[in-house]
């Protein structure tokens, strides 16, 4: 009993820690990162917003339902339903998207900013979020990171092009 009871007081002792390191660290974030793609602005920009067909080079998106008015999308994937809208649309230039439900405990836009190159284009790829549940906020820091999504689209997004070109 005594062992069971020092188990219960560690997990929650941990949970506390957890907690509040979480409220010490800032509500919002922002995670940004470049590469240089063998594509023109043109196809890279092709390429983000055809939001149908993000499925066949995204790793862990499994499905995307788009609104009729094309300004909105639902993303089905291994982290979850992310519903989006689409806050800007420069061709070939600038992209922006914004998370678009408040009850999923975190949010924030993806900017992405796309600029021609000798090579091809230049892509960067910024996330402005915000985590308001301490704990959630914790773990997002310590254990997920908070660039491993951009680091991850843009190594598929790179992966595709190459494949492809």
């Amino acid at each position: 009993m005594k062992f069971a009871l020092l188990v219960l007081a560690v997990i929650v002792a941990a949970g506390v820690v957890v907690y509040l390191i979480g409220r010490m660290l800032p509500l919002d974030h922002m995670a940004s990162i470049s590469g240089e793609l063998p594509a023109k602005p043109e196809r890279v920009y092709g390429t983000i917003t055809q939001l149908d067909k993000l499925t066949t080079w995204r790793s862990g998106l499994k499905k995307v339902e788009v609104e009729s008015s094309g300004n909105r999308y639902v993303e089905h994937a291994d982290w979850g339903v992310i519903p989006l809208k689409i806050l800007e649309r420069v061709p070939h230039l600038k992209f922006v998207t914004e998370i678009d439900d408040p009850s999923l405990g975190f949010g924030g836009t993806w900017t992405f900013n796309i600029e021609a190159t000798p090579a091809g284009s230049r892509i960067t790829i910024t996330e402005r979020g915000f985590v308001p549940n301490p704990i959630f906020r914790f773990l997002s820091f310590y254990v997920f990171g908070q660039q491993k999504n951009v680091r991850t689209y843009l190594d598929d997004l790179t992966r595709h092009l190459n494949s492809t070109t």
